[in-house]
């Protein structure tokens, strides 16, 4: 197997989750994967903001997150309403506020999936694909479009 590529058809083992193995299974997806100094990203249509895709080693598990800028003069209980419902009603990923007074002029978004004893790449694009598809349909068909900054 050439250094560049990776077998998709190949199981990962623990050790071999690394930053640089995931950039190698995004680079075979229609997005732009990319390390810089912060991570690991990838960037896809219709969501305005990069993917940031995580390891943590020592609770063996992956995270996508994703940053969204809010509107600063929406009132925070709006906001807060607002993050509510979205979550109550798309499955998968969970949208955080953060605390009032706290730059809450922005809006997190967070999945995971835990890769204890290794995973496929299967696994792997099913996660982001559901992260993806949830956030697709969160800015597209809830009440987020109304917190746009």
């Amino acid at each position: 197997m050439a250094k560049d590529k990776i077998d998709l058809r190949r199981n990962l083992k623990e050790s071999d989750v690394t930053t640089q193995s995931l950039k190698m299974f995004f680079d075979s997806f229609p997005c732009k994967a990319y390390i810089d100094d912060d991570g690991l990203f990838i960037e896809v249509d219709e969501i305005d903001a990069p993917i940031l895709v995580s390891i943590n080693h020592d609770a063996k598990y992956i995270s996508f997150s994703c940053i969204f800028d809010v509107s600063k003069t929406t009132p925070y209980q709006a906001k807060l309403l607002i993050v509510n419902e979205v979550n109550n009603s798309i499955p998968f990923i969970k949208f955080i506020l953060p605390p009032e007074g706290e730059s809450n002029d922005c809006v997190y978004t967070v999945s995971d999936l835990g890769f204890i004893g290794g995973m496929t790449f299967d696994e792997l694009d099913r996660a982001i694909g559901s992260f993806i598809a949830a956030l697709r349909l969160a800015l597209k068909d809830s009440e987020l479009y109304k917190l746009n900054g």
